[in-house]
């Protein structure tokens, strides 16, 4: 997946909402992306939507360098095993699939090098993982945006094609505290239109859409 992600372009939706008593939206601004490759080979972000933003609590600017730098993307790759004790949890249904679940912490940490720390499923037929629950940490203490609290996200995985297995939606649910005052926010991801880059895999199968329809926590 770490590898292949980067032949595809894709657009990623993010959300970022103030939620009121009720459990509704009182504000928020959401911002659209496209992955796409440039002329020398690289890939970049493309803007394509941003809507007005109706937030109260923070003054997201465009441009803002960090703002989702703690939004998952977990491949969790055999030459990293030895930088992490993985404890085996058992099975158990996950919607339509059935899943091993595994507990993953970093052996060591540094202040240069974020590592994940959190639980993994792996579908029991696929062997891939299906969905993670966690946050990156450092020697210094959570990743966070330096504007916004989010630091632990839910994230469930879409099957692309044949074998692949890429991020569908990702959730963060945090407190802003402001002063005295505590603001409920959350963080919503939605990953969509995967299409194998020129010169990149075969064209992908459509996609199977193994995400929950309902997105709490267990």
């Amino acid at each position: 997946m770490a590898r292949a992600i980067t032949d595809y372009t894709f657009q990623r939706s993010v959300r970022i909402e103030e939620i009121g008593e009720n459990g509704k939206a009182t504000g928020q601004l959401e911002i659209v992306t496209q992955q796409i490759l440039t002329l020398d080979g690289r890939t970049l972000e493309k803007p394509v939507r941003r809507t007005p933003s109706t937030l109260k609590s923070v003054d997201l600017q465009r441009g803002d360098p960090d703002l989702f730098v703690a939004t998952p993307l977990f491949a969790l790759t055999t030459s990293q095993l030895p930088k992490y004790d993985i404890s085996f949890g058992g099975k158990q249904p996950l919607d339509e699939l059935t899943a091993y679940y595994f507990t993953v912490k970093p052996r060591a940490l540094d202040r240069m090098h974020p590592y994940f720390s959190g639980v993994v499923w792996v579908d029991v037929q696929d062997l891939v993982i299906v969905k993670t629950i966690g946050k990156w940490v450092t020697e210094i203490g959570d990743v966070t945006s330096s504007v916004l609290p989010f630091s632990v996200f839910e994230t469930y995985r879409q099957q692309v094609g044949k074998n692949l297995w890429f991020p569908a939606y990702s959730r963060a649910d945090e407190t802003l505290q402001i002063g005295s005052a505590s603001v409920p926010m959350r963080m919503t991801i939605r990953w969509t239109d995967f299409t194998p880059l020129a010169g990149g895999p075969p064209a992908a199968a459509p996609t199977v859409d193994k995400t929950p329809t309902n997105k709490t926590s267990p």
